[in-house]
């Protein structure tokens, strides 16, 4: 007898048309949804590629994401001078007498106090100088190009600095006292403190430097023109 319902349309009767445009629409409702479905897979990729590079650019140009990394990072140094005065302690090597720090803790303790002070006063006279730096590229140049100065590497690392030597001699100042007897104080602490607090002063002196530099006409249309090349 003759074949009717899902079998006609399975086996496509040449007889009745019908079954196989109906099959044909299927096939076509079907690559339809497929391709809305690609679709909609593209544009959320899209959309986290944008969301991606937004956060990118705004780490860039932010101030805070590297002195913020460098803060964190004083943690993990003063972690390994206090496993490198446990060393010297145990095994103490020709000359370390003159290298390391060999005051008593009262000495030690006085000399951090004073880094932390003298940094804290000098980080901020960094972020006010950043500041008006700031706004004098905004009037010479165009509020738009103050995120170029922003982007400078040289600028979040002299505050990185700063911002690692404070934290770090706070953390150092933790691990002994004023009354601590000089053969337990932490010396190798002490002098990475004193270490840091040199070059904080070199960086203060390069930072003044690049920023005498920095709202100069020819560097302002070089920063311009290494921000769009990035960009680009």
């Amino acid at each position: 007898g003759p074949v009717s319902g899902p079998a006609r349309i399975a086996g496509g009767d040449e007889a009745d048309p019908c079954p196989l445009e109906f099959v044909g629409e299927r096939d076509g409702l079907g690559s339809g949804l497929l391709a809305d479905g690609l679709g909609a897979v593209g544009a959320t990729k899209s959309a986290w590629r944008e969301r991606l590079l937004v956060w990118g650019d705004t780490l860039r140009t932010g101030l805070w994401p590297i002195p913020v990394l460098m803060g964190f990072g004083a943690f993990a140094l003063h972690g390994v001078a206090a496993w490198l005065d446990r060393r010297v302690g145990e095994f103490r090597f020709p000359g370390a007498g003159w290298l390391l720090h060999s005051g008593s803790g009262q000495d030690a303790y006085v000399l951090l106090a004073t880094l932390v002070g003298a940094l804290v006063t000098v980080s901020s006279i960094v972020f006010s100088i950043t500041i008006v730096t700031l706004t004098v590229a905004a009037n010479q140049f165009g509020s738009r190009l103050v995120r170029t100065y922003m982007a400078d590497p040289r600028t979040k690392l002299s505050l990185g600095l700063f911002v690692a030597t404070v934290v770090y001699c706070l953390m150092a100042m933790r691990s002994f006292s004023h009354v601590t007897p000089p053969e337990q104080v932490p010396h190798v602490t002490v002098t990475l403190g004193l270490v840091l607090g040199v070059a904080g002063v070199l960086v203060l002196a390069f930072f003044l430097h690049n920023v005498g530099r920095s709202i100069v006409a020819d560097e302002g249309v070089g920063r311009v023109y290494l921000g769009e090349r990035f960009t680009l």
